[in-house]
C-alpha cells in the first residue's frame, strides 16, 4: 500500500520490505545449505518506486539460483519460498514468487574429457592445460547436448594481455582473436584424436 513518504505508518512499503528479503535470502546458502556443495542466490534486478516523496506500493526483484545438485535446487527452491512468504507476514506485503527452471548443471563424460585434455595438450602444451579447481555455476545450454550424447565442455582462454581480466558480463569484456585459429586446431585435434581412439579400441 503506498502513500506519502511523510506518513510511512499509513503505508505497507515494498521497498522496505524488498531490502529486507534480498538480505534474508543471503543466509539461505550460507546457513541452509551444506558447505561443501556449490549453491548462489543473486538478486541482478530491483525496480519499484516512481518519486522521491512517494512510499513504492510494488517492488519486482528479479535474480538466479544456481546449485549443480538437483536436490539442493529444490531445497533452496522450497526455502525461499518459505522465506519470501514470512517476509510479506513481517511487513504486511503480499509476496508473489515465481520460478523457472533455468539450465540443467553440465555433466562432462569422463572418457570425453580424457580426448579433449590430451588434445589441449597437443595443441597448446601441458602447462597451458590447468583445468578447474572446483565447479562453476555458470548457466549453459550446452548441458542439454550432454544428456543426450557423451561429451565435455571445454573453456579455451584468449584474454587480451594488456587488459586485466574482466568476467563475461562486464562491459570491459574482450577476447585476443589471434587465438581464434588456435582454438580451430584445438577442435581439429578433438576429432583426430577420437578417431585414433575409436580406430584402436573399437569404441
Amino acid at each position: 500500500r503506498g502513500g506519502h513518504a511523510a506518513k510511512p505508518h499509513e503505508t505497507v512499503d515494498a521497498i522496505v520490505a524488498a531490502c529486507q528479503l534480498v538480505n534474508v535470502m543471503q543466509t539461505l546458502v550460507s546457513r541452509e545449505i551444506d558447505p561443501v556443495s556449490p549453491a548462489v542466490i543473486s538478486i541482478g534486478q530491483i525496480q519499484g518506486g516512481t518519486a522521491d516523496n512517494v512510499i513504492a506500493d510494488r517492488v519486482s526483484l528479479v535474480g538466479t539460483l544456481r546449485t549443480i545438485d538437483p536436490q539442493v535446487r529444490k531445497q533452496l527452491f522450497a526455502a525461499l519460498e518459505r522465506m519470501a512468504r514470512e517476509t510479506g507476514q513481517l511487513f504486511r506485503a503480499t509476496v508473489t514468487i515465481s520460478f523457472s527452471e533455468g539450465y540443467p548443471p553440465i555433466d562432462n563424460h569422463p572418457a570425453s574429457t580424457e580426448l579433449a585434455r590430451l588434445a589441449a595438450i597437443d595443441t597448446v602444451g601441458q602447462g597451458q592445460v590447468p583445468g578447474l579447481p572446483y565447479p562453476s555455476l555458470g548457466g549453459e545450454d550446452f548441458s542439454y547436448y550432454l544428456a543426450r550424447v557423451p561429451g565435455c565442455f571445454v573453456r579455451f582462454g584468449g584474454q587480451l594481455p594488456d587488459r586485466p581480466e574482466a568476467a563475461a558480463h562486464s562491459p570491459l569484456f574482450d577476447f585476443a582473436e589471434e587465438v581464434l585459429p588456435l582454438g580451430a586446431e584445438f577442435l581439429a585435434r578433438v576429432a583426430w584424436t577420437a578417431l585414433q581412439h575409436r580406430l584402436q579400441t573399437g569404441s
